[in-house]
């Protein structure tokens, strides 16, 4: 009897130690897990904090494109106008070279009508406009 309860005795300590060791595995490996876990959150901190500056550029890119997209039109429409307008002035001009050429014209017939009535007539008959 007394050897049985020295070898119970004995299995109850190995089981005991053996409880102690697998405890302290378990603790050592909760705590790799606990540190692998760490690491991994702050690695996602990270790339989140880098998706966050990604998406903010990304959202001033858009804006800045949006903007040189309206300036863009509006200098577009500006030219499209200012060409508009240039056409308008050599039309104008036009017009005004050819009233002057009337006027000339005019001009060079009240000249010669005038002349007429004075003895150096002879030198309009010759380039009287004809209109």
């Amino acid at each position: 009897m007394r050897q049985n309860l020295l070898e119970l005795a004995t299995g109850v300590r190995q089981a005991s130690d053996d409880i102690n060791n697998a405890n302290g595995e378990i603790a050592q490996g909760s705590q790799d897990l606990s540190d692998r876990t760490e690491e991994a959150a702050t690695t996602l901190e990270t790339a989140l904090a880098s998706i966050a500056q990604l998406t903010t550029s990304v959202q001033e890119t858009t804006a800045t494109a949006q903007e040189t997209q309206k300036i863009s039109t509006q200098t577009s429409s500006v030219a499209a106008r200012s060409g508009s307008e240039m056409g308008q002035v050599v039309s104008t001009m036009r017009e005004i070279d050819a009233a002057s050429h009337k006027i000339s014209d005019i001009i060079a017939i009240i000249d010669c009508t005038l002349s007429d009535q004075h003895p150096g007539a002879q030198r309009c008959r010759g380039s009287r406009p004809r209109g």
